[in-house]
């Protein structure tokens, strides 16, 4: 089975656009990841966070073409118009293409918590990855201490598929995670991207 690895898109929800990112992105990233509730739940962002982090990021994920590995989109709110307005956080589907699967990850803006962003940016992700990529299997894991991030993936129809206790050692803290998984012939395609 040859990878279908297309070009990145700009996906729309209801509420949101998620565009790709750009380098002109690094000052709302740093806004974003300068706060410590955000980047704790991060398994390698600095905190302080700097300008210096968010441009050695962006270069990284803007640098790929068509032999990617990982497709990140800057989550926006939609403006009146539908165009892509204030950045509030980034998703990403990072490959591994010779056997179709790609972790998922995500970040949102502290006082976006909440909102149910985080599930509709997620679930056009994974109608992105099953439409249009050769993506059979889909990842994630969250910190057990951060059960929210849990809820936005059971939501997406993502399984609880095993505990790893004492997995990463972060800002001082042993961290539990929690492994989830979403195969291609467990997503309800009829689960509208759109919705919250």
């Amino acid at each position: 089975m040859e990878p279908l690895i297309p070009d990145i898109e700009t996906l729309q929800t209801g509420r949101l656009v998620l565009r790709p990112l750009t380098m002109n992105d690094a000052e709302s990233v740093v806004r974003i990841c300068s706060n410590f509730e955000v980047v704790r739940n991060m398994l390698t962002a600095p905190h302080p966070y700097t300008l210096a982090d968010a441009e050695t990021f962006l270069r990284k994920v803007t640098a790929q073409g068509h032999d990617r590995d990982s497709y990140v989109w800057a989550i926006t709110r939609r403006t009146p118009r539908g165009d892509a307005g204030e950045h509030i956080g980034t998703i990403g589907l990072h490959g591994n293409w010779t056997h179709h699967h790609a972790e998922v990850g995500y970040c949102l803006a502290r006082h976006e918590w909440g909102n149910g962003f985080a599930t509709e940016s997620l679930r056009a992700a994974v109608h992105f990855a099953f439409t249009r990529t050769s993506l059979v299997r889909l990842h994630a894991g969250y910190y057990t201490r951060n059960p929210a991030s849990g809820r936005v993936l059971q939501k997406c129809g993502f399984t609880h598929e095993g505990l790893r206790p004492r997995m990463y050692l972060r800002f001082g803290d042993w961290l539990d995670l929690a492994l989830m998984r979403l195969l291609r012939e467990e997503w309800n395609p009829a689960a509208p991207p759109a919705s919250p």
